[in-house]
């Protein structure tokens, strides 16, 4: 399966969670530019992190940005009235027809939209 991976399951990812290597491992992963540039910008991001992340991101498929996506990301902020970079996140995955995985519940509101939300 192809799979649109959220901020924070790469965080919790990174953090050990070992139900989500477990599944991580079995599907091909895509990460937003937009979630890449929201990880590596933390403030408090320690040095052993940053190595961290990027490595992750290094082996991962990062998803840029184009007009079509932006496009995409205005309908679904007015129809949903969705925070700016989560109407990012799903145009991103609606477009490229990849399954979201996320722990973020607003994604909820989106009709007919393909995610798996995961609990901790």
């Amino acid at each position: 399966m192809k799979l649109l991976v959220d901020t924070n399951i790469i965080i919790y990812h990174a953090n050990g969670d070992q139900t989500l290597s477990n599944y991580l491992d079995k599907n091909h992963i895509h990460v937003s530019v937009f979630s890449e540039m929201e990880l590596l910008s933390y403030s408090k991001i320690t040095v052993q992190e940053e190595i961290l992340l990027k490595e992750y991101l290094n082996a991962v498929t990062i998803i840029g940005f184009t007009d079509q996506l932006k496009n995409r990301a205005i309908e679904l902020r007015r129809k949903f009235n969705l925070k700016l970079l989560d109407a990012i996140i799903a145009a991103t995955s609606l477009e490229y027809g990849y399954t979201f995985f996320t722990a973020d519940e607003d994604f909820r509101k989106i009709d007919n939209f393909d995610f798996v939300l995961y609990k901790r």
